[in-house]
Parts: structure tokens; sequence; C-alpha cells
């Protein structure tokens, strides 16, 4: 345990060495340097702000271009896509992810209701075909087409 030198109030040459170092020193590093107890530098450096050792983007707070909306239309396909095109575009992945979803790009499409059709074509051949078989066929997914036969009152024999 690391006794504690110094029990002074801060200086401004002690905060300016923080937020200097802050980012490639260790807190253990810059009490030892500082003469301060770890504990008592923690606290210095969440009381600073200096809570993110992540280095900035390129692009870090600057606003979004009409070019770079073009680019994420382009080549978003789903949420999967998110750090490469983070990477490509100079900006964080939570950045890249809130812009795409104020594009509209991430946003799920709800399918319409079930047609009339749809739902013959469900009575017909729950006894014939898998609930997956029949998702596969209706372009639902399998959760969908037992909910609807759950609500036709249909079971598998």
């Amino acid at each position: 345990m690391q006794l504690v030198r110094n029990r002074g109030r801060w200086t401004k040459r002690e905060d300016d060495f923080l937020r200097e170092n802050y980012s490639s020193k260790s807190i253990s590093e810059l009490a030892q340097t500082l003469k301060r107890a770890e504990r008592a530098t923690y606290v210095r450096v969440l009381h600073l702000g200096l809570t993110s050792r992540k280095a900035k983007t390129k692009n870090h707070r600057k606003p979004w271009t009409s070019k770079e909306d073009q680019y994420l239309k382009k080549h978003f396909r789903s949420k999967k896509d998110v750090p490469k095109l983070a990477a490509e575009l100079g900006r964080t992945e939570s950045a890249t992810y809130v812009r795409c979803s104020k594009l509209g790009l991430t946003s799920r499409t709800k399918k319409p209701r079930w047609t009339a059709e749809e739902l013959d074509f469900l009575k017909k051949h729950v006894h014939l075909m898998t609930y997956k078989e029949i998702a596969r066929k209706l372009n639902r997914t399998e959760h969908s087409v037992i909910h609807a036969a759950k609500r036709l009152g249909l079971k598998k024999k």
C-alpha cells in the first residue's frame, strides 16, 4: 500500500500534468510522479473528467457530411457492418450506429399483416409441413407462423 506523501490541495501544475499524461500513463505512474496516493490521483482524474483513455478518432465530434451519409446508405446492410464502416470513416462505432439509425438504416421493417391467402395456406398446410417450412414458403419467420397458428386455434398433430 502506498503511503500518502502529499495531502495538500491539487495545484494547477498537477492538474495540467494529469491532463497531458493521462492517456499515456497508468494511475500508478501518475501517482508516483506526483507523490500522491493512487486513490487520490484516481479521484482527481475523475474530477477533471478524464474518464476515457480511448484515442479520439480523426472526425471526433465533427458534423457528419452528406458524403459520409451517402457512403453509409450505400454500404450499411446490418449492425454487423458498423465496426468496419466506423473504421473507414474515422468515427467511433457508437457514433456510426447512431448516425445509421438517424438515417433510418437500422430500423426493422415490419412484415405487413397476414393476408387471407397466407392464412388459408397456413390452415391447409399446418398438418403437412413444419412451421419452418411454412415460414420459408411464406417468407415469414418461424415465430410469426407459430403465433398465427395459435391465433387461429390450429395445432400440430
